[in-house]
C-alpha cells in the first residue's frame, strides 16, 4: 500500500520532466520547419 504511493509521487515529476522534453523537442522541430520554410508551406507533409 505504501509502495503505490511512492510510485505515484515518483511517478508525477518523471511525468513532468518528461512532457517538458517532449515540448521543447516539438518546438525545436516547429522551429526547423518554420525556418526551412518562411512561406508556410509543407516540405515535409
Amino acid at each position: 500500500m505504501y509502495l503505490d504511493k511512492i510510485l505515484w509521487f515518483l511517478a508525477w515529476p518523471a511525468m513532468i520532466i518528461a512532457s517538458y522534453y517532449l515540448s521543447l523537442w516539438a518546438l525545436k522541430i516547429l522551429d526547423k520547419q518554420i525556418k526551412n520554410d518562411p512561406l508556410g508551406e509543407d516540405t515535409m507533409p
